[in-house]
C-alpha cells in the first residue's frame, strides 16, 4: 500500500533489493541487517528503505547494486520500460541510423496526429518496417 511517507518508486526499488538479496542468500531475516551494512544505516532506517518508506537515492541504489556486482538498472522499476497491448504491437523492424541498419523489434502504435514531431517514426515499405529518426518528413506511425 503506497502510503504519504512512500511512494511507488521507492516501494519498486524496494522490492527490487529483497528480490536481489534473496538471489544472493541472503534470508528475509538478514536483509535488513545487510542494507545496514551496505549504506551505513540504523536499523530503523534500513527497515523503512526495505517497506518503501523512504526514498532511494541514486547513490544508495548504486551502492547496494555494486555490493551484489550487479548493474544498478536491475534496482529500477521496469514495468513502464515494457510495452503493453495499449503501446502498439511488436513487429520485426530495421532501425536505420545514416547508413546503419540495425534489425531490430517496434512497438507500432497508432497513426500520427498532423504536426507531430515524434523523435521516430515507423514507416512500412514493401511489407517491412523501417525505423528512422524523424526529420520533417510526415509521420506515418509513433512507436
Amino acid at each position: 500500500m503506497v502510503t504519504e511517507t512512500s511512494s511507488a518508486e521507492s516501494l519498486a526499488v524496494a522490492e527490487r533489493v529483497r528480490e536481489l538479496m534473496s538471489r544472493h542468500g541472503i534470508g528475509k531475516r538478514q536483509q535488513i541487517a545487510e542494507l545496514c551494512h551496505i549504506l551505513d544505516l540504523s536499523f530503523s532506517q534500513g527497515h523503512r528503505k526495505l517497506r518503501g518508506n523512504s526514498p532511494w537515492t541514486l547513490a544508495q541504489i548504486r551502492r547496494v547494486a555494486d555490493a551484489f556486482d550487479e548493474p544498478a538498472l536491475t534496482l529500477f522499476d521496469t514495468i513502464d520500460t515494457r510495452p503493453d497491448e495499449t503501446e502498439g504491437t511488436a513487429h520485426d523492424a530495421v532501425l536505420k541510423l545514416g547508413s546503419l541498419e540495425v534489425p531490430c523489434q517496434a512497438w507500432i502504435g497508432n497513426a500520427l496526429e498532423a504536426g507531430s514531431r515524434p523523435d521516430f517514426i515507423a514507416q512500412k515499405l514493401n511489407s517491412r518496417w523501417i525505423i528512422s529518426k524523424h526529420e520533417g518528413v510526415l509521420a506515418l506511425r509513433s512507436l
